[in-house]
């Protein structure tokens, strides 16, 4: 019996890990939480990437994050002196941008309007909204602590 609630007791620990998200910076922003991570390369091989991330299109919301995450993914841009870029686009004039935190405050460039941005390398911000577990490993992870409840009670009334 000591095997079964071993065997259960690893396999609901499995489970959880499993669901937990690993992170560089978690920050949360309008309510949500967000594991922030960066990639290194030029902003045209990574255009598809950067414009699927949750800021792009809001300067506003890029300028938050940059802020929230500030140095805490090390300042791997300007020689040494800036954070990752979170990249975005104004969608009235069509042109792209990077923000990052520099020492001590943010700065925003144009990417659109300096070519060699484009295709120079620096680090990026990505993001990913970190959710809950996923149901079917939530409904696993709900099932296997019932059975080991069960297991438990029974076992003490063996035992009186």
């Amino acid at each position: 019996m000591k095997g079964i609630h071993t065997a259960l007791a690893a396999g609901t620990f499995a489970l959880a890990m499993s669901a937990t998200s690993a992170s560089a910076v978690v920050v949360s922003y309008a309510g949500h939480d967000y594991d922030v991570t960066s990639l290194y390369g030029t902003f045209k091989d990574m255009d598809d990437l950067l414009q699927s991330q949750v800021w792009w299109g809001n300067q506003e919301m890029a300028r938050a994050f940059a802020d929230l995450v500030g140095t805490s993914l090390g300042t791997p841009n300007r020689g040494g002196d800036a954070g990752p870029y979170f990249a975005f686009d104004v969608p009235e004039t069509g042109e792209d941008f990077a923000v990052g935190w520099y020492i001590p405050s943010i700065a925003v460039r144009n990417v659109s309007a300096n070519p060699q941005f484009v295709d120079a390398n620096a680090t990026y911000a990505v993001a990913e909204r970190i959710g809950e577990v996923p149901l079917p490993a939530g409904g696993l992870l709900l099932v296997s602590g019932i059975a080991a409840l069960a297991a438990a009670s029974r076992r003490r009334k063996g035992q009186a």
